[in-house]
């Protein structure tokens, strides 16, 4: 299962998820298309096309590809 095997950390926004919490919370784990579905069917299957969300930034995220990764996505070096 792709749950088990990720790094439990929200592409969209950089902060963790917490997998006990159910799939319905908002901050519950998601799997999110990097290429949203809608514009590219052809990368639904493909596993280079997905990463772990949160429930709500991934709705919130929608179909955009411009998306703006949030303050957690980059670590200070």
């Amino acid at each position: 299962m792709i749950k088990a095997l990720g790094v439990n950390i929200c592409w969209i926004c950089g902060e963790h998820i917490d997998l006990t919490l159910p799939p319905s919370h908002a901050k519950g784990w998601t799997m999110d298309h990097v290429q949203p579905v809608s514009l590219r069917p052809d990368l639904a299957m493909d596993l280079r096309n997905i990463r772990e969300a949160h429930r709500d930034c991934n709705g919130k995220r929608g179909a955009n590809v411009n998306v703006n990764l949030g303050r957690g996505a980059s670590r200070d070096w």
